[in-house]
Parts: structure tokens; sequence; C-alpha cells
């Protein structure tokens, strides 16, 4: 006759299950980008020709969505503004393009800078011209963000590439592409501490020098 197995049900009950994310990889990719800091800053680097786009955008934040509807001014924008809150919107008061080409001998002092594009829009055009200049001068200066410290409107701000920036940012690695056999990598960054002022975004970086390729960096 065929064997028989009876199996008795032996049900154990788990209290608590602790599961943690292991962030040493990303932490070891990000290591890479620091360590190699002093070799792809463009400040140390000679002979060489490179293109720096950047696009600056100032918002007025904690704007009533009441208010935003009243004004025909605001209301014929608002299809650029951002949301807050149930109640109030971010609005984006003046965004400023540029795209330099940086040309560079064997002295940093011998560098020369040509810009091909400079624009700017401000949503609100009764600003007067005297304000706006005030503001393009405070926020135009070149960022360096491989610097430690980046100076925003006379406030110094920790760079979330800079040699301390894993203990100023929580970064996290969120995505990676293959281009032309070589990964590029995406880390997305943000402040430790609430109170401190700091960048939020994300960053994206190349494996095979571990150059940033791309910065998107806001002031919270």
């Amino acid at each position: 006759s065929p064997l028989k197995i009876y199996l008795d049900d032996d049900i154990q009950v788990i209290d608590e299950v602790l599961v943690k994310p292991d962030y040493s990889y990303d932490r070891r990719l990000m290591t890479n980008i620091i360590e190699n800091r002093k070799y792809n800053n463009p400040d140390n680097l000679s002979n060489i020709t490179y293109n720096d786009y950047a696009r600056t955008t100032i918002f007025l934040k904690g704007i009533d969505q009441k208010r935003v509807k009243k004004s025909k001014i605001l209301s014929k924008s608002s299809s650029a503004f951002i949301q807050e809150t149930d109640t109030t919107v971010r609005m984006p008061f003046l965004i400023v393009e540029q795209l330099q080409i940086h040309k560079r001998g064997k002295n940093a002092k011998d560098e020369e800078v040509t810009m091909l594009s400079d624009t700017s829009a401000m949503i609100l055009k009764g600003i007067s011209a005297e304000i706006k200049t005030v503001v393009l001068d405070k926020i135009t200066t070149e960022m360096n963000f491989y610097e430690n410290q980046l100076d925003v409107f006379a406030r110094g701000i920790p760079s979330p590439a800079g040699s301390a920036s894993m203990l100023d940012y929580n970064i996290y690695l969120s995505d990676s592409v293959d281009i032309d056999g070589v990964k590029q990598y995406k880390f997305n960054f943000y402040p430790k501490s609430k109170r401190a002022l700091t960048f939020e975004g994300y960053l994206w970086a190349t494996s095979d020098t571990w150059a940033l390729t791309e910065i998107h960096a806001i002031v919270p």
C-alpha cells in the first residue's frame, strides 16, 4: 500500500519585523563623486573649453489661491504656479536663463567667457527696473557645486556635492541610465535638518570620471 505522510500545523507568531534600508551602495557611489571633486572642479583645470547652462528661478511662497483667482495679472500666469498646500501656491517671480562658453588656457586668469544667451522674465510686469537689476545682481553669480559652500543672497549654503555633503544631506540613489556604454547615476538629496539652510533637489554624475553632469537645486 502507498505510504501516507501526515503533517501537523505548527504556527509561530512573530511579534515584530523591523526592516531597514541599506544605503551603503548609495554612499559608496556618492563617495566616488566627493573624492574626485578636485579632478572635476573646473576651477582646477587648464586648457579646457566647456559650456555652462544655468536656469535660476525665484519663487514667492505662501500666496493665497483666492487672491490669485481675483487678480487679473496673476490669473493669467496661474498655470506656472506650484501647489504648496490646499490653499496656497508658489509663484515663479523671476526666471533667468544663461548659456556661456568658457575657454581657458594654462593659466586660470586667461579664461575667456562668452555669453551665448542671457534671458530673464518676470511675471509681475510692474516691477521697477531698479528692483530687477538688484535681484539679478544677487542671483546670477556663477555657482560652482564642487565648492563646499555656495553664496546665495549673501548666505552660505553647503553644497550637496561638497566634502561634508553626507553630513548635511540625506542622499539617495534614485535612478541610473546607460549612455554610450557609460553608467549615469541620479541622486536625490534632502536636508537632514529642517532648520538648516540647505538645498533640496537632485544631481546626475557619470561613472567614468564621477563628474557632475547636471544638478537641480532648490532652496526650500
